[in-house]
C-alpha cells in the first residue's frame, strides 16, 4: 500500500513538472541558440536608433533584453556589432556576434 501510494505522488509530480516546464516556453520556441534574439524588438530598436553607433549600444544593453545570445556556450551573453557595408548608395547592414578573439557569427 506504501508503495502504490509513493508511486502514485510521483507520478503526479512528475506530470505537474512536464506541464510547468512546457509552459516556459514560448510557442516560436524551437530549441536553438538564435531563440535568444528578439528579432521583432531588433527591427523596432533599428528603425528607433538615431545612427548606428547607438543602435550598436542599445542592443547591446543589459537591461533591453533583447539580446541574450549565448552561441559559443559559455553563459554570457555574446556582444552583438553592427557593421555598415557600402556599396555604392547600397548599405548592407550586419549583425555579427563576437564569440570569441577570432570566431565571428553574422
Amino acid at each position: 500500500m506504501k508503495k502504490s501510494v509513493i508511486t502514485s505522488v510521483l507520478a503526479v509530480l512528475t506530470a505537474l513538472t512536464t506541464i510547468v516546464g512546457a509552459q516556459n516556453y514560448p510557442k516560436e520556441y524551437l530549441g536553438l541558440p538564435g531563440d535568444n534574439l528578439n528579432l521583432y524588438a531588433v527591427m523596432d530598436l533599428f528603425r528607433n536608433s538615431p545612427t548606428l553607433e547607438a543602435f550598436e549600444r542599445s542592443l547591446n544593453e543589459r537591461d533591453s533584453r533583447i539580446n541574450n545570445l549565448d552561441l559559443n556556450g559559455d553563459w554570457r551573453v555574446d556582444y552583438i556589432a553592427v557593421s555598415d557595408y557600402r556599396d555604392g548608395r547600397v548599405h548592407n547592414i550586419v549583425l555579427r556576434a563576437v564569440l570569441g578573439r577570432n570566431e565571428y557569427q553574422d
